[in-house]
């Protein structure tokens, strides 16, 4: 063709490269409206969340730290605070609800009113934050004594917790448990069709301790002053492993039931020609 042809095929050839006006790159003509939808560090959106134009290099950093109405966790959820809501709300919870915080500015400064906190954890659904509380008034505090005492007694509480759902799923329902999981009970039929009462205690620092298991006979206990101690029979320590889940240590306790029976059903004969003698 000629020259003038030529000129008027570079102007208007869809693989011409093209200036971004927005970060002066090259770019395919075919390519620019992809390119500027997916690609274009400088090109400004609009935050989903708040609204405001960002450009999309520092969209990432703007949801992390800037956006006010991006849903964020409370700062103290490793804690065990679960409150979870937009920045400005989290915000709010920590200034004016969040329990959690109040223990932290407090702890270094009034033991009294550090205490006054652990009771109210204690009737609000946090027993273990009343225990660290405790052990923060107890002895000397700081910023990381604080945090690294309350994430302790939240682990473990936790851990307890878990383990008394997963027994809850192998025993089924169970016939008390208190609220900081330290000790849970359950009656179930074995074999020999006698009713057993399986009580499992947990320690505080539970799963640094393992559980104590504990099997008892309705059949042979005659009163409720020695349902728990005239016929007790405490199953020897078993093999168990702080780094287990708490599905297998259930599965371990329910094996150290079935291979108990048989022994503790010994113990309750002895038991009652003891009595029968008296």
């Amino acid at each position: 063709g000629t020259i003038a042809e030529l000129t008027d095929h570079r102007m208007h050839c869809a693989l011409r490269h093209v200036i971004c006006v927005h970060c002066a790159l090259a770019v395919k003509y075919t390519h620019v409206k992809k390119h500027l939808n997916t690609e274009c560090w400088r090109v400004e959106l609009g935050c989903t969340y708040c609204g405001q134009m960002v450009r999309r290099e520092d969209f990432e950093q703007h949801c992390a730290t800037v956006c006010t109405q991006y849903v964020v966790s409370c700062q103290h959820e490793h804690l065990g605070c679960s409150f979870r809501h937009s920045r400005a709300e989290v915000k709010k919870h920590l200034v004016d609800e969040c329990l959690f915080n109040k223990v932290v500015i407090l702890a270094n400064r009034f033991n009294r009113e550090l205490l006054q906190i652990g009771h109210k954890a204690q009737t609000t659904g946090f027993p273990y934050l009343n225990l660290a509380m405790k052990e923060l008034v107890s002895g000397a505090t700081s910023q990381v004594n604080i945090n690294a005492t309350i994430g302790s007694h939240f682990h473990n509480h936790r851990s307890r917790k878990a383990l008394v759902v997963a027994l809850i799923n192998v025993f089924g329902c169970p016939l008390e448990y208190d609220v900081e999981y330290h000790n849970v009970s359950f009656l179930f039929y074995p074999a020999n069709n006698y009713p057993h009462v399986l009580l499992c205690s947990l320690a505080s620092d539970y799963p640094n301790e393992p559980p104590v298991l504990y099997l008892l006979s309705l059949v042979y206990t005659s009163g409720p002053q020695d349902f728990w101690s005239n016929v007790r029979a405490r199953l020897k320590e078993f093999q168990f492993n702080p780094s287990w889940g708490q599905e297998n240590v259930a599965a371990v306790v329910r094996q150290k039931v079935i291979n108990s029976q048989l022994q503790f059903e010994k113990v309750c004969n002895a038991s009652q020609r003891q009595q029968a003698q008296a």
